[in-house]
């Protein structure tokens, strides 16, 4: 799931929540922040991704976060 808090911080950064599996694959989503969120946008509800979309446009700070992965939402299950 891709979050976005929707408060800022003190300095007016954006925090995106991210599944784990964008850290690890990094450069299958894009090459900066900007490219990533571009890529979450085209997967995630309109509402969602105009607010991606809108960061992108307006050069927010953004800081990107990991959520744990939940192995158990994998059909197959853990990987050996």
């Amino acid at each position: 799931d891709i979050t976005i808090l929707s408060n800022t911080d003190t300095r007016g950064v954006k925090t995106v929540y991210l599944p784990k599996v964008f850290k690890w694959h990094a450069k299958d989503f894009g090459a900066d922040k900007s490219e990533v969120l571009a890529f979450c946008a085209q997967f995630v509800p309109e509402a969602l991704a105009s607010e991606l979309r809108g960061l992108i446009a307006a050069g927010a700070t953004v800081r990107i976060k990991y959520q744990d992965f939940d192995w158990r939402r994998r059909p197959y299950g853990r990987p050996p």
